[in-house]
Formats: structure tokens, C-alpha cells, sequence
């Protein structure tokens, strides 16, 4: 229960307790997926209420503002702090220092507008009843690539947020992760959802893989922008597949 209790208060703003003893914390990990799921759920109830009275589009914006409010905007951040970093073109020393910063560059700015415009437009693309089983399953995806990389890859760091998840993760973590994610997606989506999983695992450890030879490993804001890339390739991927 405290593993489940830190992932909520850790990806969401749900007020939890904030005085769980840092040994816990690689034990919450297994729970993000879970967390992933009730995010989802927030999401397809907020689509469900706005598609009453308004347009799907409509609808597809609440939830994409929705997520950013429930989850405290945390993603986005990492995800922006990832572009202005990889953007700089600087050493492994430089890049690192430059996820620190809190100045915002006009690339990140650019980039998480394309990010936000892709969801919005993606989410028009599949229409109700198609859209509520999705709308679980993409958070759930993207916080389980998460867990896919602290427990895959190095933290490039001796010291920063991330090291309290990764400290004590193990490979039984990310295997009972995937198992729910793996269950989840099979059980809503059939076959074309676990090609989704298959195809934005690849796709995430691809991205892990050339983060990590960069800077030697990879922090709290890859996991996030990873996490919000896999969230994206997964209404991508779905919107292809309702087509053919």
C-alpha cells in the first residue's frame, strides 16, 4: 500500500502523506502503471461529461488539460528540460547542468506546443466508444516506459530525485510492471494494443539507449519526457491501426 500510496503522490496531485521512508520508494514503481490507470480513468470521465454539451474536439483539449492539471504538469516539465538540454549541443557536463536550469528556451517552448497540438489532434482522430479503453491505456503505457528505464539504465547522477526510485529497483519491479501493463493493453485492445506496446517499448529503449551514451545515464526529466513521447506514439499508433 505505500508503494501505491508514493506513485499516486509522486505522478498525480492527490494529497498523500509526505513522510514515507525513502526504502519505499523503489517499491512504488511497480504501482505507476496502476497510477497510470487512474489517470486514465480521470481522463475518460472529464472526455465523457465535456462530449456531452460540446464537440469532440472540445473534449479532446479538456483531457489534454485535464492530464496537465491532475498530474501537476511534471511530465511536460521533464519533457521541455529534455529539448533545451539535447538542444544546447554541449558536453556531458554542460547538457546535465542545463536540466537544472529553470530559464525555459524558445526550442522547449516550440516543442511541447507540438507535443500538446499532436495529443489534441490525435485525440479527434478516434472517435467514442474507441476513445475510452485508449484513454486508460495511454497513461498507463507512458508511466510504465518510465519503469522500463530506471530499471534498464544507469541515473547519471550520484544524487537527484530520480535515485530514490532507482536505489533499490530490481528486475522484479519492472516485470510486474509490464505484466499489468501487459494484461491491461491485451485485455482492451487485443492484438493491435500489445503490437502499440511492443512498438513504444522499442521505440523508448531505442531513445533510452543513445540518452544514456550522451550523458552517461539518464535523470528524472528523460524518464518524464519519455513518458510523454510514449503517450503520443501510443494515440499515433492506435489512430493508424482504426484505418487500416
Amino acid at each position: 500500500m505505500k508503494g501505491l500510496l508514493i506513485a499516486i503522490q509522486f505522478l498525480t496531485i492527490v494529497p498523500v502523506r509526505t513522510n514515507f521512508p525513502g526504502e519505499d520508494f523503489s517499491r512504488a514503481t511497480v504501482f505507476f502503471p496502476l497510477t497510470g490507470l487512474l489517470i486514465g480513468a480521470v481522463l475518460g470521465l472529464l472526455y465523457f461529461l465535456t462530449s456531452l454539451y460540446f464537440t469532440h474536439l472540445t473534449a479532446a483539449v479538456m483531457v489534454v488539460l485535464g492530464e496537465i492539471i491532475f498530474t501537476g504538469g511534471l511530465h511536460l516539465d521533464g519533457f521541455m528540460d529534455t529539448v533545451d538540454a539535447l538542444a544546447s549541443g554541449r558536453d556531458r557536463v554542460a547538457t546535465l547542468a542545463i536540466f537544472k536550469d529553470t530559464h525555459t528556451g524558445a526550442k522547449s517552448v516550440l516543442a511541447v506546443f507540438a507535443l500538446l497540438l499532436a495529443k489534441i489532434v490525435l485525440l479527434t482522430e478516434i472517435a467514442p466508444p474507441l476513445i475510452y479503453p485508449l484513454l486508460l491505456t495511454m497513461p498507463v503505457l507512458g508511466r510504465w516506459i518510465q519503469v522500463w528505464a530506471m530499471a534498464l539504465f544507469p541515473y547519471a547522477r550520484k544524487a537527484g530525485l530520480g535515485t530514490g526510485f532507482i536505489g533499490r529497483l530490481g528486475r522484479w519491479h519492472l516485470l510486474l510492471a509490464t505484466l499489468f501493463t501487459l494484461l491491461l493493453t491485451g485485455y482492451l485492445h487485443g492484438i493491435p494494443g500489445l503490437l502499440a506496446m511492443g512498438f513504444i517499448g522499442i521505440v523508448a529503449h531505442g531513445s533510452a539507449l543513445l540518452l544514456s551514451h550522451r550523458l552517461g545515464g539518464l535523470v528524472g526529466d528523460v524518464y518524464g519526457a519519455l513518458s510523454e513521447v510514449g503517450e503520443v506514439l501510443t494515440l499515433l499508433f492506435m489512430a493508424i491501426f482504426i484505418r487500416l
